[in-house]
């Protein structure tokens, strides 16, 4: 916050880093939110939905969706290659993370195009990965 950001987090992440050694305490996020309703932001004509899932690859996943672009970024939680990542020291599960992709399916129209932690880009419809 010394240079004016504001960082926005789950709560799980803002005390995992409060744990942390040495953290200096202007570097942790000042706005945080839990499980609930998304967060809503609007910038440059753009609606962001910070939409707060259940312990999927961590303790504290958010799905990304940019609503005029028919966006959403998905995180960690799936990848389009190889085995995905639970990460149970963090707090993961694959419970959650199968509760987090039919979330994101949900959300999801034929032609949004869903953005993975790691891998390619796809396209809803066909969940293939394309090039970008």
């Amino acid at each position: 916050m010394k240079q004016g950001a504001l960082l926005i987090a789950r709560e799980e992440l803002r005390a995992d880093m409060a744990r942390a050694a040495n953290m200096d305490p202007s570097r942790l996020p000042n706005v945080t939110y839990g499980m609930g309703d998304p967060i809503k932001f609007r910038m440059n004509g753009e609606v962001i939905d910070l939409i707060p899932v259940k312990a999927a690859h961590t303790g504290g996943d958010t799905i990304v969706r940019f609503e005029n672009a028919d966006v959403i970024m998905i995180g960690d939680f799936y990848r389009n290659f190889g085995y995905p990542f639970i990460d149970t020291n963090n707090g993961g599960s694959l419970k959650g993370a199968l509760q987090a992709l039919d979330d994101v399916m949900k959300l999801a129209g034929p032609n949004t195009k869903l953005i993975p932690g790691h891998g390619r880009l796809s396209i809803a419809r066909t969940f293939s990965p394309i090039a970008i």
